[in-house]
């Protein structure tokens, strides 16, 4: 008796506080050793109705977050977003809904950057109570070729019992996060 108590305590505990999980592909994000410059566009937001009536677009958090980690980082220099959104106020281009490779090369030049990331938000939301999820499609364009040097799938998800209210920014910078580290330039032999 004593032990089924135990057992059920423990249970209790591990789900009263929560797990998280990430699922990256691929494991390391490699880019060309000639990228030292880049900019991030804002991410355009490809989920259903119902998310986008229910939950606000995490885009601007998710592209701040990724700017401050990928600088924090200190492999690239990151333009900041201001300097972006005068080029496409300039260029009378919209900030979000960025998706061709094309338009990417075209600020890209503009911005004198060597990549542009850019992407879409396919998911953000409650699932079920308390789980949150998050799905991003993530391309990092080289400016000079003009072709995607690396696609990047983000899924994460997370559960918390107790702070049900801070988990939708927790998976945002929790994701954004580990994704600024998983970007890396090629090692010079």
């Amino acid at each position: 008796m004593r032990k089924l108590s135990l057992v059920l305590q423990l249970v209790f505990v591990s789900v009263l506080f929560g797990c998280s999980s990430y699922y990256f592909q691929p494991k390391k994000v490699v880019v060309s050793k000639n990228i030292k410059k880049i900019a991030i566009l804002e991410f355009s937001d490809e989920r259903t109705d119902k998310e986008k009536k229910k939950y606000q677009n995490p885009s601007k958090i998710i592209q701040e977050k990724l700017i401050a980690g990928l600088a924090k980082e200190g492999k690239f220099q990151v333009v900041e977003r201001q300097n972006i959104d005068k080029i496409l106020v300039e260029q009378k281009l919209q900030a979000t809904g960025i998706t061709d490779v094309n338009t990417a090369v075209k600020i890209g030049k503009l911005a004198n950057v060597d990549a542009m990331v850019f992407g879409s938000i396919t998911q953000y939301g409650r699932t079920i109570y308390p789980r949150a999820k998050l799905n991003v499609n993530l391309r990092i364009v080289d400016i000079e070729t003009g072709t995607i040097a690396s696609s990047i799938e983000l899924r994460a998800a997370k559960n918390n019992w107790i702070y049900p209210i801070e988990l939708l920014n927790d998976i945002v910078e929790d994701g954004a996060s580990k994704l600024a580290k998983k970007i890396t330039a090629e090692e010079t032999k």
